[in-house]
């Protein structure tokens, strides 16, 4: 583990304590994305030590868009506690970005008062809790299945309907979230859309072909 994290590690139970029982605090070790967590405390998500990484997070290392802090943003858990989450990246002397510190509000029983005052205080219609922008998962398989479901309802087409054109382009979708920084995606993915690990790998390669321009828009 790298010395940045092992700072961190030995406070994120009491840090938990600190935030309060409706809270949880998870240290991630992002140079392993696919078994990220190394420390965790609270139990909102339900995960553990050895758990992966976030979508959100992954998708961010994958842009590269690690340089600041997201704070305050909202989640939902498969079992429907609505969060409020907060994701600070670790860097390491020469600026490195070698893990983040993430902690997540359980808001599910505040919220119904929430909206009775901004109710009640400003006439407020009651607007809807902010879209969820990340999902919590227990394991890599879960993670990448997610993630195919999300594209086959973007393309509105199921695998088995999926041309080569189709495939192309949902592989670029999850190429875009960062599911090929997860250690054995292409073995998951390859069973998924019921294709050889190299035929994956050459949708990979044309869908990365056409992301930077390099291919004329016929795929061969």
């Amino acid at each position: 583990m790298h010395p940045v994290l092992e700072v961190f590690k030995p406070v994120i139970e009491d840090l938990q304590k600190a935030l309060g029982p409706n809270s949880e605090v998870v240290l991630h070790d992002l140079s392993q994305p696919q078994s990220s967590i190394v420390a965790i405390a609270g139990n909102i998500t339900m995960r553990k030590i050895g758990g992966p990484i976030t979508n959100f997070v992954l998708r961010l290392l994958q842009q590269n868009l690690t340089e600041t802090h997201h704070i305050n943003y909202s989640n939902i858990t498969p079992d429907g506690k609505v969060l409020r989450s907060s994701t600070l990246f670790l860097k390491d002397e020469v600026g490195k970005t070698v893990g983040c510190l993430c902690i997540n509000f359980d808001l599910t029983y505040i919220l119904p008062f929430h909206y009775w005052l901004d109710n009640y205080c400003s006439a407020n219609n009651g607007e809807n809790f902010e879209k969820p922008i990340e999902t919590f998962t227990l394991n890599i398989e879960d993670m990448v299945q997610e993630a195919v479901n999300k594209v086959t309802m973007k393309l509105e087409k199921p695998i088995a309907l999926m041309t080569r054109d189709d495939r192309i382009k949902a592989i670029k979708m999850l190429d875009e979230q960062g599911i090929f920084l997860l250690k054995n995606s292409v073995q998951n993915l390859a069973k998924i859309f019921g294709i050889s690990r190299a035929s994956l790998y050459n949708y990979l390669n044309l869908a990365r072909m056409v992301s930077v321009g390099k291919d004329d828009g016929q795929y061969p």
